[in-house]
């Protein structure tokens, strides 16, 4: 248990811990009004039950000459007032202190989750290959969802309720320190015998409903993704039982957690009511006055009443934190992927001359052959240069390497000459415009998406339109009812593929780059668009290109030609130049 606490605490800053102290704070507070109120409870069935102490208790004489209330009446009244007044005031104090803790709670889910998604929009782009888009999405709005609620929730309100509970347990004991410690191993014993049965159940229930919380969200995506193959195939039925049946086994998961949740808060209703009962008929047989024994019985229901959704909270916290485990320890493990995208430890690089790559290996993992070895070959500035080769011989590995995306395991990448880092190097990043073969889109509207990331208010409509009529986008944008203000459906689904082609080679040049990568870019065009959109870049920007294509049409506009090819020894591909 001790483990999560840590871990829990290992994601918070230094204002969340000062926040967490000012938490703790205010538990305290919470639990001694706890107690107060049930200690105000005790004079007040005193006097009821013994009438006479009001002459000869030393307390309530001096509360008499303190008010001036004399009378029984009085005393009743104000001995019954004062008691209501604690336990309100102390009802006020616990939903504060239940708001504070809430509040804190889910301002850390934002913080979160705004963090996890930086980490995924930063992390390395190989790693970012090998996981799932499904699950990333689940992390970020179904995993922190469970880690704030199984976890950080559940802990508050155990460390609230330990502390009203030893609060109030502290003041049993004072009360009837034999009676109390029976009460107390009875619950004891009861919580560990639940502990023991459930501990591993709880624990392997949490791993199978992130495992299944993963599947659904892999297969909706999936199903909604591929829906006009699904819907020509007549092949529904097989992704909706796929789903129902991952929702089913869910249910039936959260079935049994919620089924063991239940146990704990009735078996220690059941010893608590027993125990009272115990000290009832205790006292009833005992040389003890009825009196007495009506008072000290009040007394301990009372307690009961507060003590109760203490314990049962402490329980239920408990079996949170045990559920919530699993996604718990997954999470801590992507936060400690976090990475610094600051642009202070990297140097400021600008292409003038000529871009070099000198001697450069790369593979994909250890148990990959090579996709280049001892790889050379030179980019000069402001020139076209196109780069083509058979599938699979390493053309768009080559862009992402140059784009600084993937980082070899050896070799130089110069820069006018100046060997410098350019993996994640965000100072070169910014300059790059890149279009890679399947241009993503947002769902607004078509000068969003050109300048994707601006804020709206300083978007340039006129350089937008500019760049439009040169990629050949305007006369179609003005054709449609809402122009430039034509929203993209879901992945574009309502522009066709060379048009969305078209947006992205818009969305490059929009950033003003000094190196334009494209991939593959004018695949869906048609010859005569594809040749007025290269002819068009070439003449009215002053940048360097290199393009990836299978197409010899594209080769024509090219300074320089590089051709890969894959080789037979396992040293990767090799460059010609054509």
């Amino acid at each position: 248990m001790l483990n999560k606490f840590f871990i829990i605490f290992g994601l918070m800053d230094q204002t969340d811990k000062r926040r967490l102290l000012i938490i703790l704070f205010s538990s305290i507070i919470n639990g001694l009004f706890s107690v107060v109120g049930i200690a105000s409870i005790l004079p007040f069935i005193s006097v009821i039950s013994e009438p006479q102490l009001i002459e000869s208790h030393r307390y309530i004489i001096a509360f008499k000459e303190f008010t001036g209330i004399q009378s029984y009446q009085g005393i009743v009244i104000a001995f019954g007032s004062l008691s209501f007044l604690l336990v309100l005031f102390g009802n006020i104090i616990n939903a504060l202190d239940a708001w504070i803790a809430t509040r804190f709670g889910y301002q850390k889910e934002h913080q979160l989750s705004e963090r996890l998604l930086k980490i995924y929009l930063n992390s390395d782009e190989l790693a970012f290959a090998r996981k799932k888009n499904s699950e990333r999405v689940k992390s970020i709005l179904a995993d922190i969802d469970r880690v704030i609620l199984d976890t950080l929730f559940a802990m508050l309100e155990m460390i609230s309720g330990s502390i009203v509970t030893v609060f109030i347990f502290v003041l049993l004991l004072t009360v009837d320190l034999q009676a109390t410690l029976v009460i107390t191993l009875a619950i004891l014993v009861a919580y560990l015998t639940i502990y023991r049965l459930t501990s591993n159940k709880l624990d392997n229930l949490g791993k199978e409903y992130a495992d299944l919380e993963t599947d659904i969200y892999s297969e909706v995506l999936e199903a909604l993704k591929l829906q006009r193959e699904i819907k020509l195939a007549q092949i529904g039925g097989y992704f909706i039982k796929r789903y129902s049946n991952s929702f089913a086994a869910m249910v039936n998961n959260r079935l049994k957690y919620e089924l063991i949740s239940l146990i704990p808060q009735r078996v220690i209703e059941v010893v608590a009511y027993g125990s009272i009962l115990l000290i009832a008929m205790f006292f009833s047989l005992s040389d003890q006055s009825d009196l007495s024994a009506i008072t000290m019985i009040g007394m301990y229901a009372f307690a009961a009443y507060r003590l109760l959704p203490a314990v049962s909270d402490i329980f239920d916290s408990y079996e949170q934190i045990q559920f919530g485990s699993a996604i718990l320890k997954k999470l801590a493990a992507e936060f400690n992927n976090e990475l610094s995208s600051g642009s202070d430890n990297y140097p400021t690089v600008r292409l003038s001359n000529q871009l070099c790559l000198k001697n450069i290996e790369f593979h994909f993992n250890d148990k990959s052959s090579f996709c280049f070895k001892d790889l050379s070959l030179k980019f000069h500035a402001n020139q076209f240069h196109c780069v083509t080769g058979k599938t699979g011989c390493g053309k768009s590995t080559l862009l992402n390497i140059i784009a600084g995306l993937y980082q070899p395991g050896k070799g130089k990448l110069l820069v006018d000459d100046q060997p410098v880092n350019l993996y994640n190097n965000p100072n070169w990043q910014s300059q790059l415009g890149f279009v890679p073969p399947r241009v993503n889109l947002i769902e607004a509207s078509v000068i969003e998406n050109i300048a994707l990331g601006e804020p709206e208010d300083s978007i340039d409509h006129e350089k937008i339109e500019k760049i439009a009529k040169l990629v050949d986008l305007h006369d179609h944008l003005m054709s449609l009812p809402d122009g430039y203000q034509s929203v993209f459906g879901d992945e574009g689904l309502n522009f066709s593929t060379g048009q969305t082609q078209k947006v992205g080679i818009a969305r490059a040049l929009y950033r003003d780059p000094n190196l334009l990568l494209l991939d593959e870019s004018t695949d869906a065009l048609d010859l005569a668009t594809e040749k007025k959109v290269i002819e068009n870049i070439k003449q009215h920007f002053k940048l360097t290109v290199i393009f990836v294509s299978h197409r010899p049409s594209v080769q024509q506009f090219a300074d320089q030609v590089y051709n890969l090819e894959q080789t037979d020894s396992g040293k990767g591909s090799k460059i010609n130049e054509l």
